[in-house]
């Protein structure tokens, strides 16, 4: 019984751990980690960098925010726009990723 137990919570957790790996392999995930290590950006400017549909850029703005890798917060005053940027982990993350990136173009 212990041991069905211990492998019913391992395979949660490996559930888990995929779920949130399979979130960096959506389109345009690191790609938007690695352009935030320059600092926050306007989520429109963010689009246009990528040269994405804006769907594509707010799902995976969306998908890195449920992981605690970004931010997002309205502006106060108009034009009320969205800034992205990260979090303490999304920078930890970005910066290995920028650094994998970097070997591979060796």
């Amino acid at each position: 019984m212990k041991i069905s137990y211990a492998y019913q919570n391992i395979s949660c957790i490996v559930v888990v751990v995929k779920h949130k790996t399979q979130s960096l392999e959506a389109r345009f995930a690191t790609s938007v980690l690695i352009v935030l290590l320059k600092g926050p950006m306007i989520k429109g400017n963010l689009t246009a960098y990528l040269s994405s549909g804006s769907k594509a850029v707010a799902d995976r703005v969306a998908d890195l925010q449920e992981l605690g890798l970004v931010t997002e917060e309205q502006e106060s005053q108009r034009p009320f726009r969205k800034i992205v940027q990260l979090t303490d982990k999304g920078r930890q993350v970005a910066e290995k990723l920028a650094e994998i990136e970097g070997i591979l173009q060796k």
